[in-house]
């Protein structure tokens, strides 16, 4: 009986030392392998380019001035005279070397359709005049007027009195502003009482002596020289608002691409 044991546990060892001298040490495996698959339905996406040029070209002209100066041919002998040197006559324009703007022809991006004019002197409002209680106020002033208006704040691109259309150039608009100026014109302190006229200077304030309508000689002088002495202030005032000799002033614009509302 312990004989037939020795023969078991020699046959058990023997095939033990069989399996451990034959393979080596094993390694244990896991996962899952699949080396090829498909993904299908997938969509595409590719950015598209658009083109987002947005460019305003402005310069003016070098020392370019304006004058503001009387813009009647004529004297005029009863009441309002003026004197005008050959050197100094009225302009109003402000005149460029360059004004255009360049947009991409679709314009799906900008939406940009105006040009704005924003005008300032030294950086500030363009001056205005308010009655002061100076002089016997017989124009009747009440409120704040201009000396000098602007013609245009904002302009159309579209509006073919301004802007003319350059498509030379594949897939862009350019735009150049027509006589490369913009202007000005007198303001609403030369504006005929009742009417929506607005004349120079010496047209208002004469028509203002014109339309005197005093019975007696001596108070249609005294009323006469009521206005000649307002006017004379009026004027002095736009004078002292403009110009100074030993801090000229200036005007600056600032013109910017805008958008419809």
């Amino acid at each position: 009986m312990i004989k037939k044991h020795k023969v078991i546990l020699t046959t058990i060892i023997s095939l033990t030392l069989v399996s451990v001298g034959t393979i080596g040490f094993s390694t244990w495996i896991t996962g899952i392998i699949q080396t090829e698959d498909k993904a299908e339905g997938i969509g595409v996406n590719v950015d598209t380019s658009e083109n987002q040029t947005a460019y305003l070209n402005v310069s003016e002209k070098s020392d370019e001035v304006i004058n503001i100066v009387e813009t009647m041919v004529d004297n005029t002998a009863d009441g309002i005279k003026f004197s005008q040197s050959d050197d100094l006559e009225n302009d109003f324009d402000i005149e460029f070397n360059s004004f255009q703007v360049v947009l991409p022809s679709t314009n799906t991006f900008t939406n940009y359709d105006s040009v704005s004019f924003t005008y300032k002197l030294d950086n500030g409002n363009l001056p205005t005049y308010s009655f002061q209680g100076t002089g016997t106020n017989i124009l009747n002033r009440v409120t704040t007027y201009t000396y000098i208006e602007p013609v245009v704040s904002k302009i159309k691109l579209s509006d073919e009195n301004y802007f003319e259309l350059d498509t030379s150039v594949s897939g862009y608009n350019i735009y150049k502003l027509r006589g490369n100026k913009i202007s000005f014109k007198w303001g609403s302190l030369f504006q005929i009482s009742g009417s929506e006229k607005i004349t120079s200077p010496v047209e208002f304030y004469q028509n203002a002596i014109d339309s005197v309508s005093k019975t007696s000689e001596d108070a249609k002088l005294k009323e006469k020289l009521n206005i000649m002495n307002e006017a004379n202030i009026e004027l002095n005032a736009m004078h002292e608002a403009f110009y100074s000799e030993t801090s000229p002033k200036k005007i600056n614009v600032t013109v910017t691409l805008t958008k419809s509302v």
